[in-house]
């Protein structure tokens, strides 16, 4: 009997310490899963900050090649060249950018938005997106944007295997 209680208590033992242990390696993959979701969203950011700087750069060109453009549509207007001002004007509308610096008020939904837009840009996949975030939300902004970033991300694995024709 006593060798029977010995064994069942060294069992016991056992067991709790295997369910200390799965207690730990649990938290310690919830916390690995939580810090490369972090990590995710930091890159997303980081794209949109290059992103923002080549479209701050791009207005800084645009504004000062903005006076030379003028220069020559009044010319064109005073020596009364309507039809060459016509074709400078739609090429001039031609060469500006078609960038949209912001989709929605709150910065990080619009990084992951943007995000996901430039890689469907990248990849010739169709993107719509309409977002009507304000700045501040009443959840958790990290919660929210991995939420939008997985559903992006799977809308994107799934565009990339469907024929371009069908996307």
């Amino acid at each position: 009997m006593k060798l029977y209680i010995v064994t069942n208590l060294v069992l016991l033992i056992l067991l709790l310490s295997f369910y200390v242990l799965f207690y730990f390696m649990a938290t310690s993959l919830h916390k690995n899963d939580r810090l490369h979701q972090e990590n995710l969203f930091l890159s997303m950011q980081q794209a949109q900050y290059h992103n923002l700087q080549t479209a701050i750069a791009e207005t800084r060109r645009a504004r000062h090649d903005m006076r030379h453009h003028f220069s020559v549509l009044q010319g064109l207007a005073r020596r009364g060249e309507w039809e060459t001002l016509i074709n400078y004007l739609r090429e001039a509308q031609e060469a500006v950018p078609d960038v949209e610096l912001s989709l929605c008020e709150n910065p990080a939904a619009d990084g992951v938005i943007r995000h996901y837009a430039i890689l469907c840009k990248d990849n010739q996949i169709p993107f719509s997106a309409k977002c009507d975030l304000p700045s501040s939300l009443p959840v958790s902004e990290m919660d929210l944007c991995l939420a939008l970033s997985n559903l992006l991300e799977n809308a994107l694995e799934a565009s990339l295997k469907t024929a371009p024709s069908r996307r």
